[in-house]
C-alpha cells in the first residue's frame, strides 16, 4: 500500500517566527520547502532591509530623472495632447467649463505641475509623470506590506512602479517602442491595483488591524474620485468592485472602515469639483458625449476578446486556491476570490474595448495573481497543513504568469537607456522648434505605408515646424491660436495664451461622434487665428475631414484666409 504524501506544517512561518530571519534555508531541505520558505520569509523585518529598498527606489527615480523625457518612436503627437492640456491649466482654464474634455483632468493637472516645476519646459512631462508614478508606487507598498508576505509586497510594489513609469505604450508595440501615449491607462491600472489589494486582503497582524483598516479605507476612498477624474472606465470598475466587496463582507466591514472610506472620498471629490468651478453640468455633458462616441466599441464587448492561455491560467490558480480552503474558516474568502477572478477578467475585457489597446496586455491579471499568492501566504502562516509541493507549485505558477510583464517593462527601460545614451541615436532624433521643446525627441519608424509613420519622426516634426513658421510670420504674440484638427499644439509650442474653446484632441468615434459635435461657439471660442491642416494621410485624416465639413461654413463666414504653407492654412477672425 502506498504511503500518503508527506504534509508540512508551516505554522511557524509568520512574521514573528525565527524562520523569518534573513538568510537562505538549509541546503538539505527539499526544493518545494525552499520555495515556500522564500515566499513566506520576512525579508523586511530588519530596518536595514527597508533602508536598502528605499535607496533602490530613490536610485531608480533619480536614474529616470537624469535620462530625461522618453523619446517618441510611436504616437509622438500624444506628447502635445498632454502639453496642451497642462498649458491650458497653467493659463487659468477650468476643464469642461472652458474647453471640452473627454478625459479626466487629473492627467493634465500632473502635467501642469511638471511644467511649473520645469519653468514651462517640455521636461515637465517627465517630472509630472515620474512624480505621480512614484506616489502610486509608495501607496502600493504601504497597502501591500501589512497584507502580503515580504516577497509578495516587494514584487507587487516593484510591478506597480514599473507599470506607472515604464516609457512604453500598453498594447501591441509594448516594449519595442517608446512613447508616453495613453500613460493615463498605466496610472489607472496602478490605482485600481491598490484598490483591489485593499478591498480583498486583510492585514496579517491582529494588533495593527484597526489602524491598517482605517488607513486602507481612507486610501480606497481617495482613489475612487481620483479614478473618476482620471478616466471614467477605471472608476466604474473600481466603484463596482468596492460595492461588491462591501456587500460580500458586510459582516466584516465595520462602521469605522466605511467612515474611513468617506473621509478619503469626500475631501478629494469636493476639491476636484472646486477645481472644475462646480460646473457639474458641463462635466456631465462632456462625459455623455464621450460615452456616445465610444459606444460602438463597447457594443462589441465579448469574453472571447480576452480568453487566452493567461486567462485560463489565472482561473486555474484561483480555483486551486479555492479548493485549498473549502474546509477551513477561510473557505468563504477563497470562494469569493474565485468570483473576483471572474470580475477581473470581465474588467480587462472592458478595458480592451475602451483603452485603444491593440494587443492582449492584462496588468490586472498580474495584480490578482499577487492577491492569490498573498492569500496562500496567509494560509501557510495560520498553520494549516498543506503539501509543500502543492504550495510551491502554486507559487511557481503564479510568478510565471507575471514574468512576461516584468520582462517587457524592464526591456523598455533598457531601450530607453539605449536611446538616451547612444550618440548616433541622439543625433538621429527629429525635434520641434523652440528652446523649451528641445528635450522632446521624435524618431521615424515603420514602412512608408504605415499611417502612424506620419505622426512621428521627421514627418510629424516637419508638419509642426511648418505651422509654427507660418504663425510666426503672419500672427503676433497677442493672437490666440486654435486649430481645426486632431489637436492644437501651437499655443504651447509658441507659449501663447490658449483659446477658451476646442479640446486637447478631437477624434471621430473616440471622443466625438458625427451626431454630437461641439457647438460653433465652443469649437472656436475667443480664438483670433485658426489653423487648418492640408490633407496628410494619417490615422486621423478622416476625422480631420469631418471637422472641416462640420465647421467649415462657420470658419469661412467669421474668419478670413490670410496665408498658407506646405501643410497649413491660416485664417484670421474678421473685425
Amino acid at each position: 500500500m502506498s504511503k500518503p504524501p508527506k504534509m508540512h506544517d508551516y505554522s511557524a512561518c509568520g512574521p514573528q517566527s525565527t524562520n523569518d530571519a534573513l538568510g537562505p534555508p538549509a541546503s538539505g531541505e527539499p526544493l518545494a520547502s525552499r520555495i515556500v520558505a522564500f515566499w513566506t520569509r520576512d525579508y523586511l523585518a530588519q530596518p536595514a532591509a527597508l533602508a536598502a529598498l528605499g535607496a533602490l527606489f530613490a536610485g531608480y527615480l533619480t536614474y529616470l530623472f537624469l535620462l530625461g523625457p522618453a523619446p517618441s518612436t510611436l504616437y509622438g503627437n500624444d506628447a502635445f495632447l498632454y502639453l496642451d492640456g497642462g498649458w491650458r491649466l497653467l493659463n487659468g482654464q477650468a476643464p469642461n467649463h472652458d474647453f471640452y474634455l473627454s478625459l479626466g483632468p487629473i492627467i493634465y493637472m500632473v502635467v501642469a505641475a511638471g511644467l511649473r516645476l520645469a519653468h514651462n519646459s517640455a521636461s515637465g512631462l517627465m517630472i509630472g509623470f515620474l512624480s505621480f508614478g512614484a506616489v502610486i508606487a509608495v501607496f502600493a507598498f504601504l497597502i501591500s506590506r501589512p497584507r502580503m508576505t515580504a516577497a509578495g509586497s516587494i514584487l507587487f510594489s516593484t510591478f506597480i512602479l514599473l507599470l506607472c513609469t515604464a516609457p512604453m505604450p500598453l498594447g501591441a508595440h509594448s516594449s519595442l517602442d517608446l512613447s508616453y501615449a495613453m500613460i493615463y491607462n498605466r496610472f489607472g491600472y496602478g490605482l485600481l491595483s491598490i484598490l483591489f489589494v485593499a478591498q480583498l486582503l486583510a492585514p496579517q497582524k491582529l494588533a495593527a488591524r484597526a489602524r491598517q483598516e482605517w488607513f486602507a479605507g481612507m486610501v480606497s476612498g481617495a482613489i475612487l474620485p481620483v479614478l473618476f477624474f482620471l478616466k471614467i472606465s477605471y472608476f466604474g470598475v473600481g466603484a463596482a468592485f468596492t460595492l461588491l466587496t462591501t456587500l460580500a463582507f458586510a459582516d466584516l466591514r465595520t462602521v469605522r472602515r466605511l467612515l474611513a472610506t468617506a473621509c478619503g472620498l469626500v475631501p478629494i471629490t469636493l476639491a476636484m469639483l472646486a477645481f472644475l468651478r462646480f460646473d457639474v453640468g458641463a462635466l456631465g455633458h462632456d462625459l455623455a458625449d464621450t460615452i456616445r462616441a465610444r459606444s460602438a466599441r463597447i457594443s462589441h464587448f465579448g469574453i472571447a476578446d480576452v480568453f487566452d492561455p493567461s486567462t485560463a491560467s489565472l482561473l486555474a490558480l484561483a480555483v486551486a486556491l479555492c479548493f485549498l480552503g473549502l474546509k477551513d474558516a477561510g473557505g468563504r474568502n477563497r470562494i469569493w476570490l474565485s468570483a473576483a477572478a471572474i470580475y477581473t477578467i470581465l474588467a480587462e475585457a472592458l478595458f480592451v474595448r475602451t483603452n485603444s489597446i491593440h494587443a492582449y496586455v492584462f496588468p490586472l491579471y498580474a495584480v490578482f495573481t499577487f492577491i492569490l499568492l498573498a492569500d496562500l501566504g496567509n494560509t501557510l502562516r495560520t498553520g494549516q497543513r498543506i503539501s509543500a509541493a502543492f504550495a510551491a507549485a502554486l507559487i511557481v505558477i503564479g510568478l510565471s504568469l507575471m514574468a512576461q510583464l516584468f520582462f517587457d517593462h524592464i526591456r523598455s527601460l533598457a531601450l530607453l537607456t539605449t536611446y538616451k545614451t547612444n550618440t548616433g541615436l541622439r543625433a538621429a532624433a527629429y525635434r520641434v522648434e523652440g528652446e523649451h521643446l528641445r528635450s522632446l525627441a521624435f524618431y521615424d519608424r515603420g514602412d512608408e505605408s504605415d499611417l502612424a509613420r506620419q505622426e512621428n519622426g521627421r514627418f510629424y516634426t516637419a508638419y509642426l515646424n511648418d505651422g509654427i513658421d507660418l504663425l510666426k510670420k503672419y500672427s503676433t504674440s497677442s493672437d490666440i491660436v486654435a486649430s481645426l484638427s486632431f489637436h492644437d499644439p501651437f499655443p504651447y509650442a509658441l507659449l501663447r495664451r490658449p483659446p477658451r474653446a476646442g479640446s486637447t484632441w478631437l477624434l471621430l468615434d473616440n471622443n466625438i461622434s458625427a451626431g454630437h459635435m461641439l457647438s460653433d461657439a465652443r469649437m472656436f471660442g475667443d480664438a483670433t487665428v485658426v489653423m487648418t491642416p492640408k490633407y496628410l494621410p494619417t490615422t486621423h485624416a478622416t476625422s480631420d475631414e469631418l471637422l472641416f465639413r462640420e465647421y467649415g461654413p462657420y470658419l469661412l463666414s467669421h474668419f478670413t484666409f490670410v496665408a498658407e504653407s506646405d501643410h497649413w492654412r491660416l485664417y484670421r477672425r474678421r473685425e
